[in-house]
């Protein structure tokens, strides 16, 4: 087709990627069948169901406040070449998280803990930004549908399992841990191949480019110049034509030059 074919994307990277994506997914939404039950039992207000909603919902919005509060500084960090770290620091803190939140014995340590989770956990983004360092613009439409898809299992993943394991085992004691522990399982998987399989991204430069897209974006800048020098020789051309009329001084880009007036056109001479 005149354009080649798209450059593969790199798949140990984009299966790493596809997993801190998933898990991250599948753990944000796996207390949402629970969360209600979770704050009844801490309360003991299992008829209150207004009261019940008022703490679920504070509860809920602390890991996405949390997180929000601390997005721009993970951002500028991982600026630094350090988005590996920063990925392993945000699913380690997931695994740590999830445990500590599915055996909590009050509503405030479990308020405690979604807090520390969202602020220690920019996973999400991070992993996008990877994305675009290991694409090109033949591929990149590719590697952020994958993140689309994951993200889209894991939130429906998720949920689904939430609310088949709650109050299976540890009915007495802590009936929301085995969800939690199946989440920090998957976070663990993925903190595994973060740590062993990717590679840390560097940002784009010529040297780490393929040679089909650096003659796109040279051939790119070629054609804004010539744009750019298309404009001062038509201004150029224009004044000339008014210098050769007698209407106007010779124009400054002619300077040392002579007008001459042929037919329709002026050109301009050397001296």
């Amino acid at each position: 087709d005149g354009k080649g074919s798209p450059t593969p994307l790199p798949m140990r990277t984009t299966i790493s990627l596809c997993f801190v994506i998933g898990a991250d997914a599948f753990a944000i939404t796996v207390l949402f069948p629970f969360i209600n039950q979770m704050v009844a039992r801490f309360f003991g207000l299992e008829d209150d169901t207004r009261t019940v909603g008022y703490y679920s919902g504070y509860l809920a919005a602390a890991f996405f406040i949390a997180q929000c509060s601390s997005s721009y500084f993970w951002g500028c960090l991982s600026d630094r070449n350090l988005r590996k770290r920063i990925l392993q620091c945000g699913l380690f803190v997931s695994c740590i998280s999830l445990i500590l939140f599915g055996f909590s014995v009050n509503y405030w340590m479990a308020l405690g803990v979604r807090i520390f989770w969202g602020l220690c956990n920019s996973n999400f983004p991070v992993a996008k930004s990877v994305i675009f360092l290991v694409t090109d613009p033949s591929n990149r439409a590719k590697g952020f549908s994958l993140v689309g898809l994951m993200w889209g299992i894991g939130t429906i993943t998720g949920p689904t399992v939430g609310g088949l394991t709650s109050e299976l085992i540890w009915v007495d004691t802590f009936p929301y841990a085995l969800p939690c522990l199946i989440s920090a399982l998957l976070s663990c998987i993925s903190l595994t191949l973060v740590t062993f399989v990717l590679v840390e991204p560097r940002k784009q430069t010529p040297a780490t480019l393929p040679a089909r897209v650096v003659r796109s974006k040279s051939l790119q800048k070629l054609k804004a110049k010539s744009k750019g020098l298309d404009v001062e020789l038509t201004e150029c051309v224009v004044e000339s034509e008014a210098a050769a009329a007698g209407t106007a001084p010779s124009p400054a880009c002619c300077s040392g030059s002579e007008v001459v007036s042929s037919g329709d056109y002026s050109t301009v001479k050397g001296a």
